[in-house]
């Protein structure tokens, strides 16, 4: 009796197509208007009612929050957890805001202005 064994995306529930080695994509159910977002490990959770091409704009413009989360100068410019976020451009202060001010929907906070995506 033959059998097929499931792919890594399968067993563990990622999307292949959109996955990089270092950031798994995850689809999920979310609010309409909110496309995606990213966790502090780095994966990404993208809108599961999104076409294709929404879903890779999507984590093209997660990925540059990613980068950010990573480059460090000697803080990393973007932090986040569960109390706040951090953001630190290169040479001026921090920059926090309260998670109970952060609306996923917004794109004037100070890191959306580096987005390749972000609509001006």
């Amino acid at each position: 009796m033959a059998f097929k064994m499931k792919s890594k995306a399968e067993l563990f529930g990622f999307n292949e197509k959109h996955s990089q080695r270092m950031s798994l994509v995850y689809e999920k159910s979310m609010p309409k208007n909110v496309w995606g977002k990213i966790n502090a490990e780095g994966s990404i959770l993208v809108n599961k009612k999104l076409d294709d091409k929404q879903k890779r704009q999507t984590v093209k413009h997660e990925r540059v929050h990613l980068a950010q989360m990573r480059q460090s100068h000697p803080l990393p410019m973007l932090q986040f957890d569960n109390n706040e976020y951090r953001y630190t451009p290169k040479g001026k202060a921090t920059i926090r805001i309260p998670n109970s001010q952060i609306d996923p929907r917004r794109r004037d906070y100070p890191w959306e202005s580096h987005s390749p995506n972000r609509k001006k």
